[in-house]
This record gives C-alpha cells, sequence and structure tokens, in this order.
C-alpha cells in the first residue's frame, strides 16, 4: 500500500486544500436557486456525513487506533457544531462557528505532519475543515446571522469545556487531544510544558476575542 506524507506546501497540501475549496465553492455557487434553509440544512447533514466518513476512513483504510479516532479536537468539534448550526439555525451557534473557524484557517494553511495511505482520506480531512468556514458564511450571507456576546460567552465556555473533556481522556487514555499532553508542533519544546500550556490556551481565548471584537454586533 502506497504511503505518502502530510506537511505544509507538499503537493499533498496544497491539492487537498484546492479541492476542497473548490468543492466547497461549487456547492455555495449552487445555493442560489435552492431555499436558502433547505439547502442549509442539506449542507449541515452533508457536513455532518462527510466528518464520518473521515472517521470511517480513518479507522478502516488508514487502520488508526480507535482511540485516535474520537472527535475531541478542536477542528472536530467545530466540524460538528457547524454541521448543527446549519440544520437547526440557533444563531448562538452561528458565533461559535464564528469564534472557532480560526482553527480551521490554521489547519489549511498548517497542516500538521502525519503519513496517510489514501489521498481519499485527505479529501476528506481538508473538506471538512473548509466546510466549518463555509458554515461561518453561510450563515452570514444567507440566514443573516451576527456574531453576538452572548454567543461569545458560551464560545469560551465551551472552548473550557472541550479543554476539560480532553484532559480527562488524555489521562485515560495517554491521547493528545486539544494538545494539551503534549507540544502543537516539536519545536516549541525549547519551553517548559507548564508554560506552553498557559501560552496556548490563552493564545486560543484571545483569538476568539479578537475575532468577536471585529464582528460583533453593532448597538
Amino acid at each position: 500500500m502506497n504511503s505518502y506524507t502530510m506537511y505544509m506546501f507538499s503537493r499533498e497540501h496544497l491539492m487537498g486544500v484546492f479541492l476542497a475549496i473548490l468543492i466547497s465553492k461549487i456547492l455555495f455557487i449552487v445555493a442560489k436557486p435552492f431555499n436558502k434553509e433547505k439547502y442549509g440544512k442539506f449542507l449541515g447533514y452533508l457536513i455532518l456525513i462527510s466528518k464520518s466518513i473521515d472517521i470511517l476512513i480513518r479507522l478502516f483504510i488508514e487502520k488508526y487506533p480507535a482511540i485516535e479516532a474520537l472527535p475531541f479536537h478542536f477542528c472536530n468539534i467545530a466540524i460538528i457544531i457547524s454541521g448543527i448550526y446549519l440544520i437547526t439555525r440557533i444563531e448562538y451557534l452561528y458565533t461559535i462557528v464564528y469564534c472557532w473557524s480560526y482553527g480551521a484557517f490554521l489547519t489549511l494553511l498548517i497542516p500538521s505532519t502525519f503519513t496517510f495511505s489514501t489521498r481519499t482520506y485527505i479529501l476528506f480531512f481538508f473538506l471538512t475543515h473548509v466546510m466549518i468556514i463555509l458554515s461561518a458564511v453561510y450563515g452570514y450571507v444567507n440566514y443573516n446571522h451576527r456574531v453576538s456576546f452572548k454567543g461569545y460567552i458560551l464560545s469560551l465556555i465551551l472552548f473550557a469545556l472541550t479543554v476539560i473533556n480532553a484532559f480527562i481522556w488524555n489521562n485515560m487514555l495517554g491521547t493528545n487531544f486539544m494538545y494539551v499532553n503534549d507540544y502543537i508542533l516539536p519545536f516549541l519544546s525549547f519551553m517548559p510544558f507548564k508554560i506552553y500550556i498557559v501560552l496556548f490556551l490563552t493564545l486560543h481565548i484571545l483569538v476568539m476575542t479578537l475575532l468577536y471584537l471585529v464582528f460583533r454586533k453593532k448597538k
């Protein structure tokens, strides 16, 4: 079986991101003649199905350990919330999707290094991340949803719960969900791990706050 390595600006990285953006753009353009709410629901279900396929490919084709396929990473949870948001159109969820979308952007720009055996996995990996951003854009354009203070507070609370959940599972399984059990990038190991954790989590909160301040509702 073929083996490929994902790293920043590799052929697989660039092609995966290009195809994912292209598919998402087509999905957005195709929405024009359809009822926006019904098409939004379609996109929401498509996101959840795509994430399910992504997990199945990881388990049965890429042969990842089952514990590593658990959707407890930041972007995995954002993907699920994005799907639920488009299906339910709950405006508070829009703010969470928006405030968490930077994780998807960073993953598209700076993917972690890993090996894989099928390019199909890479397509679903990048497509689900692009769809987080697509959900925020779709909600803004077609649902007329905007960032709210209550939604911002909920995004911080959910982030805190996600980190706590990650600590619990990491301690039980030895995993690195949310990158709070080991450095997100090897070169950061020059700093003490406790300092890394504080800076890493603080940076998350600062970015979410900055995004909220930039596009918050104007009174």
